[in-house]
C-alpha cells in the first residue's frame, strides 16, 4: 500500500474533528465534572492540574495551540476522573487513547 494512503495524525484529527472542536469538548467534559479551567499565559510551559484551596484547577497555556491544549486536557481527564465510567463520543475517547501513548505527554 502506498504511503499517500496513511494520514498523519493531526491530518486524522482535522477530519474527524477539528483541533478546537476536541478541545472544547474536552473543557466541557472537565467543567461537568467539577474541574475549574482557566487560560493563562504561562509562557510556553503548557499548563497543567493544581489544587488550590480544595479546588482542582486546570491551567492552560493562552500560548498554547489547540492541539497542544486539548492533550493536556487529556491527561488531566484521565488523572482525576474515571473516563470508563464516563460517556465520551468515539472521536474524544480515542483522543485521549492516543495521547496517553505519545511521548512526552505525561
Amino acid at each position: 500500500m502506498s504511503s499517500a494512503f496513511f494520514l498523519s495524525f493531526a491530518e486524522y484529527w482535522s477530519i474527524v474533528m477539528n483541533d478546537q472542536q476536541v478541545l472544547e469538548e474536552l473543557v466541557s467534559l472537565l467543567e461537568t465534572n467539577g474541574i475549574q479551567v482557566r487560560t493563562e499565559p504561562l509562557a510556553g510551559q503548557g499548563g497543567g492540574l493544581c489544587t488550590v484551596r480544595g479546588q482542582t484547577i486546570l491551567f492552560l497555556d493562552t500560548q498554547s495551540t489547540a492541539t497542544d491544549s486539548a492533550a493536556v486536557c487529556a491527561g488531566a481527564l484521565e488523572q482525576v476522573l474515571d473516563i470508563e465510567t464516563l460517556y465520551l463520543k468515539p472521536q474524544i475517547r480515542e483522543f485521549i487513547q492516543v495521547c496517553s501513548h505519545k511521548p512526552g505527554l505525561d
